[in-house]
């Protein structure tokens, strides 16, 4: 009996003790939050600066997207099998084809030629 009242009391005791040491670990809590909260406002900011950088960034890639794309051209109804597996060379002898005193080299340059990879349903296969 005198065993479980020992360990009663020093139980109690360490629950004591602990009971003090709250009020310590709510002010060191309180002390951490007061700290953090600035770097959260810092991290928002930062945060929302981030973000209208990529979405300035993501409207400068569509348009470079869309003038590399106004640089090229289609051409359509060059039926399959027609560029005898260079079209890069086809397109050039076509275009010489057209009129053959003028150099359309000085006017242009070919630096690629393949054909659509997927067509549109409605169109045929075409060389851009």
């Amino acid at each position: 009996m005198e065993s479980a009242l020992g360990f009663l009391v020093s139980e109690l005791s360490y629950l004591k003790d602990n009971h003090q040491r709250v009020p310590n670990w709510v002010s060191e809590g309180e002390k951490t939050l007061d700290e953090i909260q600035p770097q959260t406002a810092s991290n928002q900011s930062a945060i929302q600066d981030l973000q209208e950088r990529i979405w300035m960034m993501a409207e400068r890639e569509e348009d470079a997207d869309g003038h590399a794309r106004r640089s090229n051209m289609q051409i359509l109804e060059i039926l399959e099998g027609q560029e005898d597996n260079d079209p890069l060379k086809s397109l050039e002898t076509w275009f010489r084809s057209f009129v053959p005193a003028l150099d359309l080299t000085s006017f242009f340059s070919l630096e690629q030629a393949h054909r659509f990879p997927d067509a549109v349903p409605h169109q045929r296969p075409c060389l851009i």
